[in-house]
């Protein structure tokens, strides 16, 4: 379970679409933030495909929310953003170390490539 800017628990599997592009970023990373109007136009155009989604997934941890609330209100996407501050899911999918992830990361995954 990740947390939607709200603070409302979200499992990522609600949110997940048969491919499903996951953008790890923070307010601190400028690319991450550069790269946003791309990745939103690519959920805008994939929004008639309901087999497909983009997801962002914020990293700042409670001292740095603001600065990311400020980054979504200045660039207004329209994909789903959720939060994972204390990095669950990044421990998660990257357990050998985690620390080291590199930003911004773009993942995509496919259920149909996992059965």
């Amino acid at each position: 379970r990740l947390l939607d800017f709200s603070g409302r628990p979200v499992a990522l599997a609600d949110v997940q679409r048969d491919a499903t592009l996951v953008a790890f970023w923070m307010a601190s990373c400028v690319p991450c933030i550069e790269e946003m109007p791309l990745l939103d136009a690519l959920s805008q155009r994939a929004a008639s495909e309901p087999r497909v989604a983009v997801i962002g997934i914020n990293l700042d941890d409670e001292e740095s929310l603001p600065l990311a609330r400020k980054v979504l209100a200045e660039k207004s996407v329209s994909y789903p953003m959720l939060r994972d501050p204390q990095r669950e899911l990044v421990k998660k999918w990257f357990p050998k170390d985690p620390d080291s992830l590199g930003l911004p990361t773009l993942l995509l995954f496919d259920r149909a490539a996992h059965g």
